[in-house]
């Protein structure tokens, strides 16, 4: 547990959210306020609309990737698979994803050789054209 003279030091460091997003200019805040509040901001416009436009697209992507992990759990493959195929579909090359799971190149180019018979493709195009095709309801 902090000190009071730690936890204003702490708390000194810290910039106020609204500060960073460009509601308020930083002689007119005298308290932090909630994400609740930010949020009624935001909706009122006082975000600046490019930040606001960055958001949504934020949002659309989370969304994106929430609908592709739940293609892919369905998929017939391992774990071990599946985290293949969510880092491959992200541009992970071999080495990097590799380097995330902490596994060989080698054994990695072999889940990657197993996920395409199982998927039945020949390459990382033809897996994320596929995932994309059973998404939309093409496959």
């Amino acid at each position: 547990m902090l000190s009071n003279l730690e936890e204003k030091e702490v708390m000194g460091l810290l910039v106020p959210l609204d500060l960073l997003m460009g509601i308020k200019k930083a002689e007119t805040i005298t308290t932090p306020q909630t994400d609740t509040e930010l949020l009624k901001d935001s909706k009122t416009n006082h975000i600046d609309p490019d930040l606001n436009t960055k958001r949504n697209i934020g949002l659309e992507e989370i969304q994106n990737m929430i609908d592709i992990n739940s293609v892919i759990s369905e998929l017939p493959l391992t774990t071990r698979e599946k985290e293949i195929l969510h880092l491959i579909l992200e541009g992970l090359n071999n080495q990097e994803v590799g380097s995330y799971l902490n596994i060989s190149v080698h054994t990695v180019k072999n889940h990657i050789t197993n996920i395409y018979k199982k998927l039945n493709v020949t390459d990382r195009v033809q897996a994320m054209t596929k995932i994309y095709r059973i998404k939309y309801g093409d496959e």
